[in-house]
């Protein structure tokens, strides 16, 4: 959602602190003193982040202290501390130049890792407020002020001298749109927490072409997808979700995309953003290995040859989805392509210097440049190219090349694991082994990119193998898959990496009520990332 400042239980301690004479709390928040005041805060606090509301800057008012510290002690004891505050403010009326800057140095020393405001502000019975210009000038450097309505709201001059300074931001000087914000890839897979894979639905494939789109859609077992699930994923505390898009059975001949595909895959994304979650729109199984009992064959593939050939295509293909999506604001990602694989259809990585990462690198090239190609909010929309099949081998993180991009900071990598592979099958439970295992590749993809300030995805993982959970599955397994989503939730976030689960957690006809079909593998996320 849209970024606000959200400023609970302001003023707490009341004249709790006063020295001269017998003070109380003015509201009901502080009357318990400020053991029972901060256990408040951070309950909301708490509940709000399993909830999935990420978007608050969190505020807590100072009070008492007035620049007079013989008539008041300063109120830390009602501070909640600093995992649950943003942002310090103070309530003044009626106060000198002089007086602000007493009470922004006071705080500033503080609680000197925080942005400090002017919470509210105005007149105080018949005693005026300085003026803005007067409080800067003097050394009190307020982040923003706030002044209060009614009888308390300053004069028109007082606005006027306010308004006229170089220093205060006007709404005439907000260059942003209404409808995006330019939001750099790496905090905006910070913000993502929570995501899901909507696997198996519009990513069906090799059924055919011209049939009704909801054919394809429900092909692989899946119901049509509805405006219910994405809100109760949110309500769920989820704020993430990768919706795969497989295109090729809707291209004609000369790569026009389908218009009633478009408009499926336009609504489905509309039903994530519109319930408050960022969204990732991808090129699906275009990519993948080739089956010959199916007949299916994929045309993006990790070779120089094929891109050479295929390359007008894809670009236009991703044209098209850039140019029906570029009024989209930053809550919607672009993913390249998924897992590329090269013509011998190897997951294997390929050695170092091989000409399938050219042909990778060439592919990440040709769809950042389409894309921004288009404009719009496209110009700074935040992308997402893959390694070779999602691999996250040291050969495959090393020979991943970033494309060159006229908008710095508007790329992250996304990598894949089942890691190790078939655990669910060979060992049945999370084990020490496994959870170092998945360690070993955090620390290898900090090395990489993230400590170079590249934001990393993980897009898919879960328990895939020769078998994998499901609500049939035992309680032990069921254990074991919630072990594994809470390790590896738990360890990305500690590196900004956000986490997309692959299906099995709501799936089928679960996705229509909608429900999990694994609560304890969901709540075991949301408790990991919540801690």
């Amino acid at each position: 959602g849209i970024t606000a400042i959200w400023r609970p239980f302001h003023e707490g301690a009341g004249n709790l602190y006063a020295k001269t004479y017998s003070g109380t709390a003015w509201f009901w928040w502080g009357e318990d003193g400020p053991d029972t005041y901060k256990a408040l805060w951070k309950a909301m606090f708490t509940y709000f982040q399993e909830k999935g509301i990420h978007n608050l800057i969190w505020e807590w008012t100072a009070q008492n202290y007035n620049g007079d510290s013989n008539s008041y002690d300063n109120d830390n004891a009602f501070y909640p501390g600093d995992k649950y505050v943003d942002l310090v403010g103070r309530d003044l009326y009626g106060n000198t130049a002089s007086q602000n800057k007493t009470e922004f140095t006071q705080l500033t020393s503080q609680y000197s890792n925080k942005m400090t405001a002017l919470s509210e502000c105005g007149v105080s019975q018949t005693t005026s407020f300085a003026n803005i210009s007067d409080v800067w000038n003097g050394g009190a450097k307020w982040l923003y002020f706030m002044p209060w309505y009614g009888e308390n709201m300053p004069s028109d001059d007082w606005w006027k001298d306010a308004m006229n300074q170089s220093y205060v931001v006007s709404r005439s000087d907000v260059k942003i749109s209404s409808t995006t914000v330019d939001e750099p890839a790496k905090q905006a897979v910070a913000n993502m927490g929570l995501g899901f894979n909507l696997g198996n639905t519009l990513d069906a494939n090799n059924i055919g072409t011209g049939k009704d789109v909801s054919a394809y859609e429900t092909a692989w077992g899946q119901p049509v997808t509805t405006q219910a699930l994405m809100t109760f994923l949110k309500k769920e505390g989820f704020n993430s979700v990768r919706v795969p898009v497989t295109w090729y059975e809707h291209l004609d001949a000369d790569g026009n995309v389908d218009a009633k595909w478009m408009a499926r895959v336009k609504e489905v994304v509309d039903y994530v953003i519109n319930s408050g979650m960022y969204c990732i729109l991808n090129v699906h199984h275009d990519t993948g290995a080739d089956n010959a009992s199916t007949g299916f064959k994929s045309w993006i593939k990790a070779d120089p040859n094929i891109y050479v050939s295929t390359k007008d295509k894809y670009e236009k293909l991703w044209t098209q989805i850039a140019n029906e999506f570029s009024g989209y604001n930053h809550h919607l990602l672009f993913e390249g392509y998924n897992e590329m694989l090269d013509t011998n259809n190897s997951w294997a990585a390929p050695s170092a210097g091989s000409s399938s990462y050219t042909a990778i690198n060439n592919y990440a090239q040709s769809f950042v440049t389409a894309v921004r190609a288009t404009g719009g909010n496209n110009a700074t929309r935040n992308l997402i190219i893959n390694t070779y099949a999602g691999n996250n081998s040291d050969v495959a993180i090393n020979n991943l090349t970033l494309p060159t991009d006229n908008t710095s900071g508007h790329i992250a990598v996304e990598i894949h694991t089942y890691d190790p592979y078939n655990w669910f099958k060979n060992y049945g439970q999370w084990t020490t082994d496994c959870s170092n295992e998945i360690k070993n590749m955090f620390t290898r993809l900090n090395t990489r990119f993230v400590s170079q300030d590249i934001p990393v995805i993980v897009g898919e993982y879960g328990t895939h193998g020769e078998t994998s959970v499901s609500k049939t599955s035992t309680t032990t397994q069921i254990k074991a898959a919630a072990d594994q989503a809470a390790d590896m939730v738990k360890q990305a976030k500690a590196y900004g990496i956000s986490t997309f689960y692959w299906m099995s957690i709501i799936d089928g006809t679960d996705r229509s009520v909608p429900q999990w079909s694994l609560p304890t593998v969901a709540t075991a996320m949301k408790n990991a990332y919540n801690e």
